[in-house]
């Protein structure tokens, strides 16, 4: 199986899954905030500060634009949204259902995308995981 040498171009848009699992984390923090054995006001304070989390979360996924990711398999690099450009981790995390990039830009910051199978249709979704699991195009081998 060849990469191809067309560019990728996938369109991420806000999972329902990771909002969901980020939801149910706060609702396990609020259970174990009520269960555990300390004085009401700093259960209390605790509580306010998940429930702010949870919601500031819910308002961000329902404020979220969907985003552009492209590959480039002739200078091998990433680039999100039309700007900036990306070079690939060695490793990537790729299973089925769920795929997360690892990715650092040109001042060495490391940039990290979930990408789980709701975030795209199920052919990109394909195509991404595909173009991850094949091995690096070399410059002495034709890619």
């Amino acid at each position: 199986m060849r990469a191809a040498r067309s560019p990728l171009s996938v369109n991420l848009k806000p999972s329902q899954t990771l909002l969901l699992c980020q939801l149910l984390v706060a609702v396990a923090a609020m259970v174990h905030l009520c269960l555990l054995p300390i004085a009401t006001w700093p259960r209390l304070l605790a509580m306010a500060l998940v429930i702010a989390l949870a919601l500031r979360l819910l308002w961000r996924w329902l404020h979220s634009q969907p985003e552009t990711l492209c590959y480039y398999p002739a200078s091998g690099q990433w680039q999100i949204d039309g700007g900036l450009q990306l070079r690939p981790e060695p490793r990537q995390f790729v299973i089925r259902s769920l795929v997360i990039l690892y990715l650092r830009d040109a001042r060495g910051r490391r940039l990290t995308r979930v990408i789980p199978r709701d975030s795209l249709c199920s052919e990109q979704h394909r195509q991404l995981r595909q173009l991850l699991l094949l091995p690096a195009p070399t410059p002495d081998r034709d890619g």
